[in-house]
């Protein structure tokens, strides 16, 4: 994964002692972004085929002033398959994505947007990405 070159603010893999996790993550600090948009975004990833998919991931949202966290599915059809502009408060929380295959290729953004706080500062994580070439519902 590597960040969008026409991004002005960049996510950066941090070691994180947050919401009862340690560990690594990919990260953007509002008051490092000054107010832009950070885009990380996956290699093309083959599909084998598969007409359904699914993305599973842990995302960890903070800030007095609201942040975002959004995922981009670029394939045949363009569009966001998540977004989150809630705090997460105090712990981790889990998004698992039903994500439609159409074409042998798929990448997917992730987009960050955080605000310059005049106390503290925001920040949007995520760690543990999988991408399954299967549904959800099936373990």
């Amino acid at each position: 994964m590597f960040n969008r070159p026409d991004s002005r603010a960049l996510w950066r893999r941090e070691y994180l002692s947050i919401g009862g996790r340690n560990g690594p993550a990919m990260v953007v600090r509002g008051n490092d972004a000054n107010n832009n948009f950070a885009r990380l975004q996956t290699p093309n990833l083959v599909t084998n085929d598969a007409k359904t998919g699914c993305m599973r991931f842990q995302y960890f949202i903070k800030g007095r002033k609201p942040a975002s966290l959004s995922v981009i599915k670029q394939g045949f059809v363009t569009k966001y398959i998540f977004a989150n502009g809630h705090k997460t408060e105090d712990h981790w929380e889990t998004a698992e994505v039903e994500v439609e295959f159409l074409g042998d290729k798929v990448m997917f953004y992730f987009e960050a947007d955080t605000k310059v706080q005049e106390y503290g500062d925001s920040l949007v994580a995520f760690t543990d990405l999988t991408i399954l070439t299967h549904s959800c519902q099936q373990k």
